[in-house]
């Protein structure tokens, strides 16, 4: 699955609910913002690619690891 449609899915619908949906397509399609999606998206090129996003992810447990392995050295 190409990252921006696993993004879409991901932002309008809980794992619950991606897990009772399955692969039925049409349960997926009947939220608007998916519809709305894929309506623009069937419009693009096959080999279409587009940026999406990543997550800040908070380097504080790394740092925080590093200092109490500091301090068990000492």
């Amino acid at each position: 699955m190409q990252p921006i449609c696993q993004q879409t899915l991901v932002a309008n619908f809980t794992n619950s609910e991606l897990q009772r949906h399955g692969t039925d397509v049409e349960a997926l399609l009947t939220d608007a913002n998916v519809r709305k999606f894929v309506d623009w998206v069937a419009n693009k090129a096959p080999d279409f690619t587009a940026t999406t996003a990543t997550k800040q992810r908070w380097s504080g447990c790394a740092a925080l690891a590093q200092k109490t392995t500091f301090a068990e050295a000492q």
